[in-house]
């Protein structure tokens, strides 16, 4: 079990005379009287408590006091406050310590000390509450606004210092009365003007339009107080919005960053009395407000910022339409839930009035699901009725209402009360046909002044109330009465307590009303409309991760982006439409078109995907409501995704009480979900994007020393981590920067998932550590780290990728040379034989003997039975690919020799390949292409059971694929398919991506056309091909492209056919490549393509070519192929005997294989030339005997 910090004592928090004791969860006097608080009113009075003199909003209060009581609307908080004002304020009726903060929220004025429940210090020792100390430094999103005086008023002022005095005094104040209304924070006066944060030290979604906001209130005509001159004191705004560090005291926090460096450049920049933002800002704002574009500011580094002057708000409307400027993105995975709004659309036009509620997190899709309602509608002509809620207007009556009515009467700014009157009348009495008395109440509600004519309200306000919501629901029902009608109001849960009241009038009356009713809330949001038969609620779920894929691809407009950054998108957006929209948009602009479209980018490469600065702002507000919540979710941010209590309790050191609040609060935030209880309880994230948003506040130095925390309660307490699991403490070191920790953890990971054939993230473990290796100092102890890593990553990009990789070349020649210089045998060896792969499998098959005969000499040096097994293994590979079939013969059974079951069967692990098994390999295809058939097949039989018998895994997929290769020699096709779909699907099972996409495709494509499915076979292999090229592989490619050619020859392609074996031939030739094995086989079938070409005497120089080559290989299986191939040739010219004379010694030569094709057909062949000759001699007769032509000896499986 984990050990947690020491803690301290509970904390009790006072205030005048009272105690709040949070532990107890009791409140009592200084006399010691308990005061019954309910459980709700406990959790808001302590969210208060924990921070005085901060205006705090409804939602801020609403995640507070999660599990309250249930109301009917989330109003309670207002119940609660007049509540608790009883319980606690000298006066109710007169509030001082709760106030109201109008379009606000609440704000506790009282001061708060916190004190031990056993200790009652003096006010002179009081310490200050947890809210109220020193704000550790953080990165986090801000949006600064500077204000500038200037103009000839500020000019005349600055002349006279108590002049200056005076206005300033004037201009601070109406400054801080305008910003703290838009929910920021004045940080200082200056002498000609004043900066002001939003977004501290509480993060808020809306802070840069807050910002903007506050900026037109500056500039505008009601700013104007302080000079009799009209137009003499001018306002200059600059805003910009970015990451900043900020830390210090609440009240004058230290900030660093380009965000306010530039800002008061920005601000003398602009023009008099204009707003002017950065392109950062405005990219915040969407399109709530109207810009233009104004003279960019050059920078220090010379570059220029663009910046735009803000004209005024939008137009009113929809705020997803406003905020959302530029293209959509695709709908995707809505389809149901759009059906079930148009199936109660279809009962609405009927007259059964439907109401739905349509609820999911932020970003989850509700508005957007709402625009293409409204789309579909439009098409038939059906107009919808839009309210708006708003976040800044909770506590403003009537407010979306009152938005709706304005455009509805295109009400402006210079009109008389009697022609707002008049329109008003007209909309309600002439098109509406209601009463003329309703439109008083209408006219109440926009504040139009109408006495005058409908005469003084005698009425009490509460029947004045009740009947303008009886007003709303009328007009409400004759708009759909006049048509069937869609009305949507969005965001209910901002929505002031008498627009909740109409709204649930209005559901009382639906069910008559030819009108669907659409309303979108958050989760939390509480109503009794569900009780209602006509009522359907719908929470829109996540995507799943088809859907979101389509989405991206939506988004991306044909931008191909590489799969391990769709996989970080995916991870980062968790199914939220919102985040995958704007993840995706913010990697599009840090990607260039070719990182995007490249496919060829290293296994273990990675770009880093952040949060967004459209999304931070939002994601930070819910975290800030309570700090210590925010600081343990940051603690759990360095953990993981996911997180649990003991850990944190360990690594933490908050006291408990504290921490389990914090935690309990992240819960019910809905930031994290919770399994199990405490001390066995098991957070995590709900998005990975709030753990990246947590854990990116932290400072670089916090974040040390948070992850070496981490490591060392890990190790202390799971001492076995180490072997199971060295990824996760590798991952704490190297955050932690203890890098000579961290690299071998990285090594021991890259290892363990070698072994578990865990191959990319081997990759990623081990390229993880070479990062790390430029940090540790030089030493012998490093180089040999080094070298460690580079041998194992070279192990694990041979198996991912084949050994053709870049990768691998670039892993294992630096091995090299550290493994010469510390003389370390144990990786040379490897090292030197994954040199030689590479090498190989990149085609220059003459140079890789060069490699092939170092390692050889190297071990001859050494002298021990391993190393020569390693040389002769490289040997028998490189001369097998050179054409050199008896040496290749000789050192194969040379490893045979020296191989032991008992002993070796484990170096598979480090060379890929068990020895046995590639030996084994190359002497089946040398036995039959010497001319042992029969051998051949034994030997492969051999090669098959000792890698099952093995069971390693590369060994086997390598075994079956390329067993193929044998009975594709032989011309049985059947068997050599099974083998190759055999290889595919161990490749596919394995995750061995080289076998099942490359290597056992290859094959397959081969045997399709020799089984005569030549288009379905030519496709394969040029696809399998084109793949082994990208990846850098030319080993082998002559012969797949004479077997291309003999597939496009049966297609008709002869020209293509020709070129393909032209190029085969070239490779060959090639100095330095020279790649012979194949060399017979390709000339013998360019010389049956040029034969159907009608260029005979090219074929015939084709056909002796190839009998050249084989008779100097040895090699008697290609040399009896050409040799029948020829004599078929030469017999359709009438040269029997010739045909004969080159066929029949050949044939004569072989012991073993009579019942293979390529014996067969020669064997029909000669006795039909032999029918044919008019003079048969004693000798000439078809002999199975063997001549005096000399023959290599046969070869022998172990």
């Amino acid at each position: 079990m984990y050990q947690p910090h020491d803690e301290p004592v509970p904390v009790i928090l006072r205030f005048l005379e009272y105690d709040l004791d949070l532990a107890g969860h009791s409140l009592t006097g200084r006399t010691g009287t308990e005061i019954p608080l309910t459980p709700g009113e406990f959790r808001l009075l302590r969210e208060f408590a924990h921070r005085p003199g901060r205006v705090l909003s409804r939602d801020d209060l609403l995640s507070a006091t999660a599990g309250r009581d249930a109301d009917p609307y989330d109003r309670s908080i207002d119940m609660l406050v007049v509540r608790l004002r009883r319980k606690i304020e000298p006066d109710p009726r007169h509030p001082s310590l709760i106030v109201t903060a109008p379009g606000a929220g609440y704000k506790f004025t009282a001061r708060v000390t916190r004190a031990s429940p056993t200790a009652q210090p003096e006010d002179g020792d009081a310490t200050t509450a947890p809210e109220q100390r020193p704000a550790a430094p953080e990165r986090r999103q801000l949006t600064v606004l500077q204000c500038v005086l200037s103009g000839p008023a500020f000019l005349a002022a600055r002349r006279n210092l108590e002049d200056l005095h005076a206005l300033l005094t004037v201009f601070h104040a109406h400054c801080a009365q305008i910003v703290r209304a838009a929910g920021g924070t004045v940080a200082q006066l200056l002498s000609d003007g004043m900066l002001a944060y939003f977004g501290y030290p509480q993060a808020d979604e809306h802070q840069a339009e807050r910002a903007i906001h506050a900026g037109l209130a500056l500039v505008g005509p009601a700013s104007q107080p302080w000079t009799g001159q009209p137009g003499g004191l001018h306002r200059r705004i600059g805003i910009a919005s970015g990451l900043v560090v900020i830390g210090g005291s609440p009240g004058e926090p230290a900030v660093l960053g380009e965000t306010v460096t530039y800002v008061a450049r920005l601000a003398a920049h602009a023009d008099a009395d204009t707003v002017l933002v950065t392109t950062a800002t405005r990219r915040l704002t969407g399109g709530l407000f109207c810009y233009r574009t104004h003279a960019p500011l050059v920078r220090d580094d010379a570059e220029s910022l663009e910046t735009w002057a803000v004209e005024r708000p939008a137009r009113p409307g929809s705020r997803f339409d406003r905020i959302r400027a530029g293209p959509l993105a695709p709908l995707i995975g809505r389809e149901a839930e759009l059906a079930l709004l148009l199936e109660r659309w279809d009962l609405a036009q009927g007259g059964e009035g439907q109401a739905v509620l349509l609820s999911g997190e932020p970003g989850i899709g509700k508005s957007r699901i709402l625009k293409e309602l409204r789309d579909r509608l439009e098409r038939h002509r059906v107009e919808s009725v839009r309210l708006q809620c708003s976040p800044h207007r909770v506590n403003s009556a009537y407010h979306p209402v009152i938005d709706n009515f304005a455009r509805a009467l295109k009400l402006r700014g210079n009109e008389t009360p009697d022609a707002r009157l008049d329109k008003l009348e007209g909309l309600m009495v002439g098109q509406y046909g209601l009463a003329r008395a309703d439109a008083g109440f209408i006219a109440a509600m926009l504040s139009i002044p109408c006495e005058h004519r409908y005469g003084q309200v005698t009425m009490t306000p509460q029947k004045a109330k009740d009947e303008t919501l009886r007003v709303l629901v009328d007009v409400t029902e004759a708009i759909a009465r006049r048509q069937p009608t869609v009305v949507l109001i969005e965001d209910v849960h901002w929505a002031d307590p008498t627009t909740l009241g109409s709204i649930d009038l209005l559901v009382h009356r639906l069910a008559q009303i030819p009108l669907l009713l659409v309303l979108t809330h958050r989760p939390g949001f509480r109503s009794n409309w569900l009780n209602w038969g006509n009522v359907t609620a719908i929470t829109l779920p996540k995507l799943t991760r088809a859907q979101s894929v389509r989405l991206i691809e939506g988004i991306s407009h044909g931008t191909t982006l590489p799969p391990d950054l769709m996989d970080q998108i995916l991870a980062r957006a968790d199914g939220v439409p919102l985040f995958i929209e704007e993840v995706t948009k913010s990697v599009l602009e840090t990607v260039t078109p070719g990182d995007a479209g490249s496919r060829s980018r290293h296994a273990g490469a990675t770009i880093a995907v952040g949060v967004p600065p459209t999304l931070r702002d939002s994601l930070m507000a819910r975290l800030d409501r309570f700090v210590p919540m925010k600081e343990i979710a940051q603690v759990g941010a360095a953990i993981g995704r996911e997180f649990d209590y003991e850990l944190v309790a360990a690594v933490a050191p908050h006291a408990k009480a504290e921490r389990d609040e914090a935690l309990d609060r992240l819960v019910a935030s809905g930031l994290a979900s919770c399994k199990g209880t405490p001390p066995a309880a098991v957070y995590r994230f709900k998005h990975a994007l709030v753990q990246d948003a947590a854990y990116d506040s932290l400072l670089r130095s916090q974040k040390q020393a948070l992850h070496a925390r981490i490591a060392t309660v890990l190790e202390e307490h799971l001492p076995d981590l180490r072997q199971t699991g060295p990824e996760l403490l590798a991952h704490h070191y190297t955050e932690a920067a203890r890098f000579g920790q961290a690299v071998p953890l990285w090594h021991k990971a890259g290892r363990l998932a070698i072994r578990r054939m865990a191959l990319t993230e081997a990759v990623k473990h081990l390229n993880r550590g070479l990062e790390l290796i430029a940090a540790i100092a030089p030493s012998r102890e490093r180089d040999s780290l080094e070298l460690d890593l580079r041998t194992a990553l070279g192990t694990a990009g041979m198996r991912l990728k084949g050994w053709q990789a870049e990768e691998v070349w670039a892993s294992v020649f630096p091995a090299l040379v550290l493994a010469r210089s510390l003389d370390r045998m144990d990786a040379l060896l490897p090292v030197l034989l994954g040199t030689f792969l590479h090498v190989l499998s990149a085609g220059r098959v003459a140079e890789s003997l060069n490699w092939a005969r170092q390692t050889l000499d190297v071990a001859g040096l050494y002298r021990d039975r391993n190393t020569l097994m390693q040389g002769h293994h490289a040997m028998l590979t490189g001369c097998f690919w050179a054409g050199d079939f008896v040496d290749c013969r000789h050192h194969a059974q040379q490893v045979l020799s020296l191989y032991d079951t008992s002993l070796d069967r484990d170096l598979a692990e480090v060379l890929n390949h068990d020895p046995k098994s590639h030996a084994l390999h190359y002497l089946s295809k040398a036995a039959w292409i010497l001319g042992y058939p029969d051998q051949a097949i034994s030997i492969n039989a051999a090669k098959e059971a000792h890698a099952r018998q093995t069971g390693h895994p590369f060994d086997l997929a390598f075994t079956a694929a390329t067993g193929a290769q044998i009975f594709n020699y032989l011309r049985e096709p059947h068997q050599a398919l099974a083998r190759a779909m055999e290889g595919e699907r161990l490749g596919e099972e394995l995750g061995l991506p080289f076998f099942c996409r490359i290597l056992a495709p290859i094959f397959r494509g081969m045997v399709l056309i020799r089984l005569n499915e030549a288009a379905e076979g030519t496709d394969l292999l040029r696809t399998s091909l084109a793949a082994w090229e990208a990846g850098g592989g030319r080993n082998g490619i002559p012969y797949c492209r004479s077997v291309l050619a003999e597939g496009m020859a049966r297609l008709g392609c002869l020209d293509e056919a020709l070129r393909l074996l032209d190029a085969a031939i070239q490779q060959v030739e090639r100095p330095g490549w020279e790649e012979r094995s194949y060399i017979a086989e390709i000339l013998r079938i360019r010389g049956e393509v040029r034969v159907q070409t009608g260029d005979v005497q090219a074929a015939e120089r084709d056909y002796r070519a190839s009998l050249d080559w084989a008779r100097r290989q040895q090699a008697r299986s290609w040399e009896l192929r050409t040799a029948t191939s020829y004599a078929r040739f030469m017999r359709d010219r009438g040269r029997t005997r010739e045909a004969y004379d080159v066929l029949a010694p050949v044939h004569a030569w072989f012991t073993e294989g009579f019942g293979t094709r390529d014996l067969c057909d020669a064997r029909a062949l000669l006795r039909e030339l032999a029918a044919r000759l008019p003079h048969r001699r004693d000798g000439d007769r078809i002999r199975h005997a063997r001549t005096a032509a000399p023959k290599p000896d046969a070869p022998t499986a172990a």
